[in-house]
């Protein structure tokens, strides 16, 4: 479909007044479909995705320029979702004559390496990879004829392709936090060195969207040659399957889903990883019942095994089989299950060391949960005054804060209140607005 860019539309027509042709790289979407990790980024670029792809003053396409493979998971997510199945799809022409046998070509290789690595070949990874390249038919996957007729190129997440460099489009990525430069001990050789890539290929010819000022500044403190003024905040949002469930029956019916007994538990989800600090909320929910003596309280935790996780359940068992049966790890949790998971714990405790944004909490408070979270990073910029914020590695402050809740009826329904309040605050539709804010500022700058 050719389109005419706000550059070269009707003079007489104010930039604010145009639609604005955008091509949305939704590779993150084809990578948490792909590994089955549907947290902070996958949520974020899918409900970005969906309140775009219906914005009256957009033109929205997806593409995916980040890999051959990532491309095809990419296409395969769209095929299982037909409510962004619906968006054109920019793909390079020498692609599109080819499709159906690259895609053939790429489940055979999915095929033989899955029986390769049954075999116990260790570097089946290296030989995929290899195989893959051997199926592409061009370098680029973008088709740039195409782009050309954009006035928006935006990255959620990866570098944004060096073809791209020519085009006078204005070229936005999404830098979500910079955790792998800030604390590179949490992830492993190949993501610090992928994100380093990501971050050392901004330039001046890049518009960057932050999801908090936290992130901003500490992308401005990382990069001080960055213009601040190209650098935006759009704060994200809960879904709208979070919500205050007030059934006991359906509480209950989910919480025998996942062995939880009928008692008090303490609610915490995140990736099962070091830099979430799960360590250390579980020594301070040891600390709490045997110092007080409580002998109903337990302690959920929702979430996949993420990097360096080991220490975690070396922590678990060791410890005396009455208490280690009061954690109860529930492994991956579907979207339908949170919502009442939210609203029949005690309080929900995301003792994070550093968060980009924070999506669990803001969940917890659509649900009308309690919230205890760290002081650090973006955090309270997401939970304000509405929840209790603790010094991340403050044992004292996390075991009396739990304990409060615990024991104070009126405090928990206090705060229960203010969540909902809190949350209301933020909402797809405002970062959707924020974002078309920020294009519309680079259009005209």
């Amino acid at each position: 479909m050719k389109l005419n860019s706000v550059s070269s539309r009707d003079n007489s027509l104010s930039t604010s007044e145009l639609p604005i042709n955008i091509a949305l790289d939704i590779s993150t979407l084809g990578s948490g479909y792909r590994f089955g990790q549907k947290a902070g980024i996958f949520r974020f670029s899918y409900e970005l995705s969906r309140v775009l792809i219906d914005a009256p003053d957009c033109n929205l396409s997806f593409c995916s320029g980040e890999s051959l493979e990532l491309l095809i998971w990419t296409k395969r997510f769209l095929e299982a979702n037909p409510d962004l199945s619906r968006c054109p799809f920019i793909l390079h022409n020498r692609l599109v004559g080819s499709w159906k046998n690259i895609q053939k070509s790429y489940q055979f290789i999915e095929e033989l390496i899955d029986r390769i690595h049954q075999l116990g070949f260790t570097r089946s990874k290296r030989l995929k990879e290899t195989l893959v390249t051997l199926v592409k038919p061009t370098n680029s996957l973008l088709e740039l004829n195409d782009l050309k007729d954009r006035d928006i190129y935006h990255s959620l997440y990866h570098a944004i392709p060096l073809e791209l460099k020519s085009l006078s489009l204005k070229k936005f990525i999404t830098i979500h936090d910079l955790i792998p430069i800030l604390y590179p001990q949490f992830f492993i050789k190949e993501v610090r060195d992928k994100f380093r890539e990501i971050i050392n290929s901004l330039d001046s010819d890049t518009w960057i969207i932050c999801n908090s000022e936290s992130t901003k500044r500490d992308l401005c403190n990382y990069r001080p040659d960055l213009e601040p003024q190209k650098i935006f905040v759009t704060h994200l949002a809960a879904s709208d399957s979070f919500y205050p469930c007030l059934d006991q029956n359906i509480i209950n019916r989910i919480k025998e889903k996942y062995t939880i007994p009928s008692v008090p538990y303490i609610l915490s989800l995140s990736t099962l990883e070091i830099r979430k600090n799960v360590p250390h909320l579980i020594c301070c929910f040891l600390k709490l019942v045997e110092q007080e003596k409580i002998e109903d309280l337990h302690l959920v935790l929702v979430g996949r095994k993420g990097w360096l996780d080991n220490n975690i359940y070396s922590e678990i068992s060791n410890l005396d089989p009455r208490l280690r049966e009061r954690i109860i790890f529930t492994g991956y949790v579907p979207d339908e299950d949170l919502a009442p998971l939210y609203s029949g714990s005690l309080v929900f405790v995301y003792p994070s060391l550093y968060e980009g944004f924070g999506l669990p909490p803001l969940e917890a408070m659509q649900c009308g949960t309690p919230v205890i979270t760290s002081n650090t990073s973006s955090l309270p910029e997401v939970v304000g005054n509405a929840g209790i914020r603790v010094a991340p590695l403050d044992e004292d402050s996390l075991c009396h804060s739990i304990w409060e809740i615990y024991q104070n009826d009126s405090l928990r329904n206090s705060l229960s209140t203010k969540s909902i309040e809190q949350a209301a605050k933020f909402s797809w539709e405002k970062c959707l607005q924020q974002t078309i804010s920020a294009y519309r500022f680079a259009l005209v700058h």
